[in-house]
């Protein structure tokens, strides 16, 4: 059942997932604020396209009418030969001048009556259904691209996602606010003595990292969860810090450490167990911890080892706490 309890939550574990609510709740209004401005600025791009693309279609047909006039009146002036032979005709009356000017006016008129609506018939109808078809599938596409369905669908998912970082922003931080009350109160933690028949006269230590005391030697233990007993506590600890199965704790000596440096105020509880020769500790939190040894007792009252040590160790080796018989 130790095996399987849950782990305590310190405040350098709340403060971490704060930190981290927050970075991702930056980074979800950074990623609504780019879509945002890059759905504006397509838009702009989608009108001034589509405007452009407008004007060069009406551009498009009016070259194209232009030029089909300008290739029908070609044959007019290309035919030397029939104004030649006019000019060459004989002279008529003033009578016969009028009546044929008149009617090579009128068949001039029926001519360019004529190609005008072949002009519309062969060359304006297909270049602007061809235009047309061109325009179309543009605006098509455009209308496409323009889609922001899939932008509105993004938009939802990272406003559901601040709501939910932003809830757990405030849970978070109202733990962090619980936690640091906790501080201005004495906390009680629980230090074990590990004993072992391999190694006699001998407990088990390690040297702390991450937290206050780091770079000091210490027992194995931890802060008391509510609710638990100190037994509970030792062998819930030893478990998670060296993977050793403990039972039968015993108390073994209290010591009242008020760390001035650090602003903390600790009731240490010293719980001790003896292990099997068999059983060999493990370094299961690294972060915590830099490793295991095996260290006599009597060497830990020695002057160049007492400054090494983590103050409840320090105050429980000047005390009157002696080691039990094995």
């Amino acid at each position: 059942m130790a095996g399987t309890s849950k782990k305590r939550r310190t405040l350098a574990d709340a403060d971490e997932d704060l930190r981290q609510y927050q970075s991702r709740l930056a980074e979800a209004r950074n990623k609504m604020i780019l879509l945002a401005r890059e759905n504006a600025r397509m838009k702009v791009l989608l009108q001034k396209y589509m405007e452009k693309d407008e004007s060069l279609a009406c551009s498009s047909q009016l070259s194209t009418a232009t030029s089909a006039v300008m290739s029908q009146s070609q044959p007019l002036s290309s035919q030397p030969s029939a104004l030649q032979s006019i000019n060459e005709a004989p002279t008529l009356s003033q009578d016969e001048n009028m009546a044929l000017a008149g009617g090579s006016l009128s068949d001039e008129l029926s001519f360019e009556s004529f190609g005008s609506s072949s002009l519309s018939q062969d060359f304006s109808a297909p270049s602007l259904g061809q235009d047309d078809f061109v325009f179309d599938s543009q605006l098509s596409q455009m209308e496409e691209v323009a889609s922001t369905a899939h932008l509105d669908e993004i938009m939802t998912f990272l406003e559901k996602q601040e709501a939910l970082d932003t809830e757990r922003l405030f849970a978070a931080q109202s733990e962090v606010v619980e936690l640091r009350k906790s501080t201005t109160v004495p906390r009680v933690g629980v230090g074990v003595l590990i004993y072992s028949p391999k190694y006699p006269g001998c407990i088990l230590i390690g040297v702390r990292k991450g937290s206050h005391g780091a770079g000091k030697l210490a027992l194995p233990g931890g802060h008391l969860e509510f609710g638990e007993s100190w037994e509970e506590c030792a062998i819930r600890e030893v478990k998670e810090e060296t993977n050793l199965d403990i039972a039968n704790c015993t108390l073994a000596y209290t010591t009242n450490d008020y760390m001035e440096a650090d602003e903390k105020h600790y009731i240490t509880i010293f719980m001790q167990a003896t292990i099997t020769a068999t059983q060999v500790p493990e370094l299961t939190e690294p972060d915590k911890c830099e490793g295991w040894v095996w260290q006599d007792w009597a060497s830990l009252k020695l002057p160049e080892l007492q400054a090494r040590l983590f103050m409840p160790l320090q105050q429980l080796t000047t005390s009157a706490f002696s080691l039990p018989p094995l």
